[in-house]
């Protein structure tokens, strides 16, 4: 990616109950090579990977999403130019659901990414 931008986006994914789906979507987003990513959990608790998480840094990024609405209404007042999206991905209910959860957050996230390359190529022109 050769960004006309200063700098890449800073997306804070936040997840209720885990931080599971915050994490995947982070690891897209970065992976996108548009976005600087985070994943965390609100109320904070334990990784997927064991240690606790800690309370997002609100003050670090350009857009939070919210990857379901208790974790949207977490999300406290932020600068003015931070946006706060929330898209819907509830937590799946069993292991066999978690694929197509991934897929959908994939798909999700790699609009975001290639929303930031048509951006970038109508300010080129």
């Amino acid at each position: 990616m050769e960004s006309g931008y200063k700098r890449k986006i800073r997306v804070l994914f936040v997840a209720s109950g885990s931080a599971r789906r915050a994490q995947a979507a982070a690891e897209v987003a970065t992976a996108s090579g548009w976005m600087e990513a985070r994943a965390s959990c609100v109320p904070p608790m334990m990784a997927a990977d064991g240690p606790a998480l800690q309370e997002p840094a609100w003050d670090w990024p350009d857009v939070v999403v919210a990857l379901d609405e208790p974790a949207r209404r977490q999300v406290p007042q932020l600068q003015p130019s931070t946006r706060v999206k929330c898209y819907e991905f509830p937590e799946p209910e069993d292991a066999a659901a978690w694929p197509a959860t991934l897929a959908a957050l994939r798909s999700r996230v790699l609009g975001m990414a290639a929303g930031l390359a048509m951006m970038q190529r109508a300010a080129q022109e």
